[in-house]
């Protein structure tokens, strides 16, 4: 079977965040197309946490603004990996952070893609124990986020509850509620 060939990359903006590209490729059948994606600057990887209260059987989510969707979604703490750091230490800096809360990583996934069509960004899973005593958030200026402690078996009236009210579920919150 043949296989798709990129010929040539463009970048066509970056910033600090961000890099817009253009790939140029030869398809199957040998034919020149072009796919723009979206990069994050320096090939940055995120860290997802999921947060579980084990002793009370919750899950902390956040309801973030998020200006490209210019609505509140409701989703799990995250953020950039900066430098060399772990992705497990990433995550934990991230939950303090964005909720007041620390913990102990249980288990790190594999480098993830998200949206393979729009994005090369990759990110990791953390799963997160959370110890029940909590801090005051350290947001910066450009965040707006609510705590959210949910029960597993009140997930889904609540997703619905939120959707109306307009709020986004993030893809990755439904499916792991999904799988309980």
């Amino acid at each position: 079977m043949k296989k798709l060939k990129i010929q040539s990359i463009e970048n066509l903006y970056q910033d600090k965040y961000i890099e817009l590209k253009k790939s140029i490729y030869l398809d199957k059948s040998l034919n020149q197309n072009q796919w723009v994606y979206i990069e994050r600057t320096n090939h940055t990887k995120a860290a997802v946490v999921i947060p579980l209260l084990k002793e009370t059987g919750e899950v902390i989510l956040i309801k973030q603004y998020r200006v490209p969707l210019n609505q509140y979604v409701i989703e799990f703490p995250a953020g950039l990996i900066e430098g060399n750091e772990a992705p497990g230490f990433a995550g934990l800096r991230e939950l303090e952070e964005e909720t007041g809360y620390t913990g102990k990583v249980v288990s790190v996934s594999p480098s993830l893609s998200t949206s393979a069509g729009l994005t090369s960004e990759n990110i990791y899973l953390v799963i997160v124990e959370v110890s029940p005593d909590i801090k005051e958030q350290m947001l910066e200026d450009s965040e707006d986020i609510e705590v959210l402690k949910i029960k597993i078996s009140e997930a889904f009236p609540l997703f619905e509850k939120w959707a109306s009210q307009g709020f986004s579920i993030d893809s990755k919150v439904w499916a792991f509620f999904s799988m309980r």
